[in-house]
């Protein structure tokens, strides 16, 4: 009994920032957008690789404004930092700045829409500092505060690095590899996860 016990009060403590977990997980739902209405994306290359845990790359010729809706299929969470992985190539394409926004409304924009069709709250914007260097993962991006609890999070890029090694303006697009954002489950979601874990406990003895 005591060994549940401690694992119960493990899972509360968890809800503290010092036990950011990853809150995207592959099969996630998750749609491309564009503010400026120009969303498209290739075949192989849609906004579902950004969180599929390996190094197939999301692109988006909508450029600037362009990014994703994502839903935690973990329920309401609440957000600390985030963290993204440059893409195979063409490192003019990286996106260098971001805007961050929570919802807990239903997402009804469609694939490729500019997802405007919910009631947003803005969390957070700022500059991202993405290594030049393909398939390598960018340094952790706090956020000011911890933000939420949201059921999804839109998440556009202001702009891109828009040059190549020469210095030419290359640009045709806005790529990464993967994106991962950190926090935790709010309260009833992360109750629920330790009743589950003290419920396989007990079937185990």
């Amino acid at each position: 009994m005591k060994r549940l016990l401690s694992i119960a009060a493990i899972v509360v403590l968890s809800s503290s920032s010092v036990f950011a977990i990853p809150l995207l997980s592959p099969g996630d739902a998750i749609i491309a957008i564009d503010m400026d209405g120009n969303s498209e994306y290739p075949g192989g290359e849609s906004p579902a690789n950004a969180i599929d845990g390996t190094l197939a790359k999301y692109l988006n010729f909508g450029r600037e404004n362009s990014g994703f809706i994502v839903t935690p299929s973990m329920g309401p969470t609440i957000i600390e930092s985030f963290q993204i992985t440059t893409a195979n190539d063409s490192p003019e394409r990286t996106p260098i700045a971001y805007l961050l926004f929570g919802t807990n409304d239903p997402i009804v924009t469609t694939d490729n829409g500019r997802g405007l069709d919910e009631n947003w709250t803005f969390i957070s914007v700022g500059v991202l500092d993405l290594p030049l260097t393909p398939d390598t993962v960018g340094p952790m991006v706090y956020l000011p505060a911890p933000a939420g609890p949201f059921t999804s999070y839109k998440m556009q890029f202001l702009s891109t690095k828009n040059f190549d090694e020469n210095g030419f303006n290359m640009a045709n697009s806005m790529q990464i590899a993967e994106i991962q954002f950190f926090g935790t489950p709010e309260p009833a979601s992360l109750c629920l996860l330790g009743l589950g874990g003290l419920a396989l406990l007990r079937r185990r003895r």
